[in-house]
């Protein structure tokens, strides 16, 4: 299990076993949060465990759970890019508090390297300028994420000093003459 793992499940444990018998709105935001970031780094098992909480909360909404399990159902075939659109839909139309912002899972799905995700994000309406460039964009360069990287430089993200586009050929040359 990975250090992300843990987090996620050390966040649920924590925080539901915490929460009231009654507080069942608690619980649900933390599954929910916790699935968010699951989803948004593209780690299956963790949200089909998740899911299946979900479905043990009687005030989740059952025909919001059946749309998320047929799109958890075809993430081995095309990804998770349909999962992760049916929870943003979910999220804007049911007016939950998530404690996660798009762009704090923005920075998760950069940290997991899901290129197809980050774009959906930005898409989505997260915002690249409000990333922490310097700690971001550094750590996507150490670990070689050039598509991402030009993707957020593409999208207002601004490269930190110490990485010279021209002089690493890492940013498209489109966009080395900004």
């Amino acid at each position: 299990m990975s250090a992300r793992d843990m987090r996620m499940l050390q966040f649920l444990c924590d925080h539901c076993a915490e929460s009231p018998d009654g507080d069942a709105s608690r619980e649900l935001k933390h599954i929910w949060t916790a699935l968010s970031i699951a989803a948004v780094t593209g780690q299956l098992e963790a949200c089909e465990r998740l899911v299946f909480m979900l479905d043990k909360c009687d005030s989740f909404p059952r025909d919001a759970l059946a749309s998320l399990k047929q799109a958890l159902a075809a993430v081995t075939d095309s990804g998770f890019g349909w999962f992760c659109t049916s929870l943003l839909e979910q999220s804007i139309c049911s007016d939950r508090d998530r404690a996660d912002s798009l762009d704090s899972l923005l920075r998760d799905a950069v940290d997991a390297d899901q290129l197809g995700t980050v774009k959906l994000l930005l898409n989505s309406g997260s915002n690249a300028r409000s990333l922490d460039a310097s700690l971001v964009i550094k750590a996507a360069h150490a670990r070689g994420q050039i598509a991402i990287m030009d993707l957020l430089v593409s999208r207002g993200a601004r490269l930190p000093s110490g990485i010279n586009p021209g002089g690493h050929g890492l940013i498209a040359p489109a966009l080395q003459h900004r």
